[in-house]
């Protein structure tokens, strides 16, 4: 076998499912899986007229989150955090914010999707996610009803190890099916009252996808920071890690600190004043161990 290993597509209570060769997936027995996660590459080898996983290849990044009871890895090896959100009342500001954090926290590049651009919503909402580009992110306007920007989506994912996830009910099901229709995720409908959706994934899973893997998350209504310090938010955060070099103090939180750069920033225009409160409630949740966002659904607008 290849020193890089067989990539692991999906995690079951009875064994692996892994990419073989030009992607096929193929069933491995492993004793070890509460410790391999989707994206982790394993050795096998033939045992009893079956594949064995027998040992889990170093990772090169995680993505993971903090929940109650600690922290949890979602996926490994990713390289393209894709983060999908929606036209309307499914653009949630302070998911993307956090999820932003995790993705430079762990060294994965993000791609902001903002699906359901057939939507009559979509052009506010594309003036209201430019202010991404503005700082540099990359922002990918997409549909699946009409084919916008998913063959730029396409092209950006060429190759990698990428991860989707997003809010429920803002198409990453339906986004992930236009791009590798072998994957036939099920499609659940939007809440036309309340604009939410089910989830429709409950377990992280990969699929092949021009020379690489799309690993599809379970929606998400929560994501707890791991990794991060009070501290370091403002480093992962790059409008912000711009101006604070010019605070007085270098442990400057910038909350109500003399001679603080940010705030003044704020106050002048040159930061997103979201983005500056976004911050602040993340960084609360980092101080106050006791403090858990439970429903992301109430983010910052």
């Amino acid at each position: 076998m290849p020193d890089t290993g067989l990539l692991v597509l999906r995690v079951s209570r009875e064994h692996l499912v892994v990419a073989g060769e030009g992607g096929r997936p193929l069933a491995a027995f492993t004793k070890r899986r509460s410790r391999i996660v989707v994206g982790d590459r394993v050795e096998v080898r033939e045992h009893s007229d079956r594949l064995e996983a027998v040992r889990v290849l170093p990772r090169q990044s995680v993505l993971r989150r903090r929940e109650e009871d600690g922290e949890r890895v979602l996926a490994a090896n990713v390289d393209r955090l894709v983060i999908v959100t929606a036209v309307g009342v499914q653009f949630r500001p302070g998911l993307v914010d956090r999820l932003l954090v995790a993705a430079e926290v762990d060294g994965i590049v993000p791609i902001i999707v903002l699906n359901k651009m057939d939507l009559p919503e979509a052009d506010a909402t594309v003036a209201e996610a430019a202010r991404y580009e503005r700082i540099g992110y990359r922002l990918r306007p997409t549909s699946v009803v009409t084919g916008q920007g998913i063959d730029a989506l396409a092209a950006d994912l060429h190759g990698h190890v990428s991860a989707l996830v997003g809010h429920s009910g803002v198409g990453k099901s339906s986004l992930l099916n236009t791009l590798a229709p072998g994957a036939a995720r099920a499609v659940a409908a939007v809440n036309p009252v309340t604009g939410k959706g089910r989830h429709t994934t409950s377990v992280a899973e990969g699929y092949p996808f021009d020379g690489g893997i799309l690993i599809d998350l379970p929606g998400v209504r929560e994501f707890g920071l791991a990794g991060v310090t009070p501290r370091r938010l403002t480093e992962a955060m790059p409008d912000l890690r711009a101006v604070a070099e010019g605070c007085r103090f270098a442990d400057c939180l910038h909350r109500v600190e003399p001679g603080c750069a940010v705030r003044e920033a704020v106050h002048s225009g040159a930061v997103d004043p979201a983005r500056y409160r976004s911050y602040l409630r993340m960084l609360e949740t980092l101080l106050n161990p006791d403090v858990y966002t439970r429903d992301l659904e109430a983010d910052l607008v």
